[in-house]
């Protein structure tokens, strides 16, 4: 090449990489838009009523998966549909145990009513024990609502890579879209929370969320994979009020899923529960505070 052509070259590749990075730019702004408006509308809060008792209770987030026509299946976390007995390693269904009916409550578009409010049947949980917290429950409507992706790749979560979420912990405001990132890979040791061993779990920062409603049961989001990594499960703190948030990973999800799917799951049918338990164990006696004693225990 000559000296102008050489000249000429150089420019062109310049004025080719400019062009490129805000283009980059764009697009990873447009994807992560995209992920935060499909994130908003396609959470909904868990909450529960208790026979004889005014009111819905606020559990925890939950997020669409899956749809069937009108029916649409919702993830969440398993601890706020069971309880877990560490002495006998079972998970139970509250509602063997509670007499309570389950409802997804969904924002309003505005006007004078908050909320929309929809029943809900728990129709899977997995196995506390095997740190498996996820519940499935199924709603119907004819609401349009978007699918969050489960991610089922094998490249693994990395530390910085960046997270979206959507919960309510300021309940009257609503859904809230936050941001945070991977603190580690995984727990790779033995780690106890409330004689639960969640070795495996993916500790997280999640900017601006204290402790309070609206984390577990939250799908979290990877803005790079563009799919749901995880599941909020545990809140981690210490004396100085450092927050870390565990999730559950989808490495535990699918196989639970599948089981859940080829009908190996089974929910006890629960029409005629009445009371919380027989006798008052340290379990019945904290869902007994937890939901203001709404029957006596024999």
């Amino acid at each position: 090449m000559n000296t102008f052509t050489n000249k000429l070259f150089a420019f062109s590749l310049f004025a080719t990489l400019c062009a490129c990075v805000p283009f980059a730019k764009k697009e990873s702004a447009f994807v992560k838009q995209h992920t935060a408006d499909k994130a908003m509308n396609a959470v909904a809060r868990l909450g529960v009523k208790v026979t004889g008792k005014e009111g819905t209770f606020d559990l925890c987030g939950a997020s669409a998966i899956s749809r069937n026509g009108d029916e649409y299946e919702f993830l969440t976390a398993g601890h706020y549909a069971t309880v877990y007995k560490a002495s006998t390693k079972e998970t139970q269904p509250l509602t063997t145990l509670f007499p309570i009916k389950f409802f997804l409550v969904f924002e309003s578009e505005g006007g004078d009513t908050p909320v929309t409010e929809m029943p809900a049947e728990l129709v899977a949980y997995g196995d506390r024990g095997q740190f498996e917290d996820f519940a499935i429950f199924k709603v119907k409507t004819t609401r349009n609502i978007p699918l969050l992706p489960l991610y089922k790749g094998k490249d693994p979560v990395r530390i910085g890579e960046e997270l979206v979420v959507v919960v309510a912990p300021l309940e009257r405001m609503g859904n809230l879209y936050l941001t945070g990132h991977i603190s580690k890979p995984e727990i790779k040791v033995n780690y106890e929370v409330v004689e639960v061993n969640i070795k495996g779990a993916i500790p997280t920062q999640i900017l601006g969320l204290g402790i309070g409603k609206g984390s577990s049961g939250s799908s979290v989001l990877s803005v790079k994979k563009n799919a749901v990594i995880g599941v909020i499960s545990t809140t981690s703190f210490n004396e100085m009020g450092h927050v870390t948030l565990s999730l559950c990973p989808m490495s535990k999800f699918h196989p639970f899923y599948a089981r859940y799917k080829k009908g190996l799951i089974k929910v006890p049918k629960t029409e005629n529960v009445s009371l919380l338990c027989e006798n008052p164990t340290e379990e019945c006696l904290e869902l007994l505070k937890t939901y203001g004693m709404p029957i006596r225990l024999k």
